[in-house]
């Protein structure tokens, strides 16, 4: 018996070499239903996950009560990691798409990387992904994340 909740497969590939920004990404995405499927859109896309640090000094009042000799405020040193995420590029691979069970279908789309870098790139860690989204309807979601080499 085949679930509702995974009707369909994919397999999906690139040209693995490493990309710049502004780059085009030829990518292959091969669908396999293995029940009956309505997509409603599928995309793919070019993501960019950003880890950096901030640092930062705040001041801190010491409560009432302190020796007058004390300072009256701290000064503390806040360590704040951030996790950004940005869409670096999107093709639309199929919309209002039915598949019978096993039938499959295979698509060719040219994935452009955006020319301007994420907002933090001199200072964060990066990954970079190219990810595929299916909304389907009356079924679980399909999303698939495979890393990419792009060369900032």
């Amino acid at each position: 018996m085949v679930s509702r909740l995974h009707p369909l497969r994919i397999e999906a590939s690139f040209p693995s070499r490493p990309y710049h920004l502004g780059d085009t990404v030829p990518v292959a995405a091969k669908l396999f239903a293995d029940a009956h499927t309505i997509i409603r859109h599928g995309v793919a896309e070019v993501l960019c996950e950003e880890h950096y640090v901030e640092r930062y000094e705040v001041d801190v009042p010491l409560h009432e009560g302190t020796q007058a000799l004390r300072p009256s405020v701290l000064h503390e040193i806040v360590v704040k990691p951030h996790t950004d995420h940005y869409l670096q590029g999107s093709a639309m691979i199929a919309e209002d798409l039915e598949l019978r069970p096993g039938e499959s279908r295979e698509f060719h789309v040219d994935l452009r990387i955006e020319e301007e870098p994420p907002p933090n790139i001199e200072i964060s860690s990066t990954t970079w992904h190219v990810a595929f989204r299916f909304d389907i309807a009356m079924a679980r979601d399909l999303a698939v994340r495979m890393p990419i080499d792009i060369v900032v």
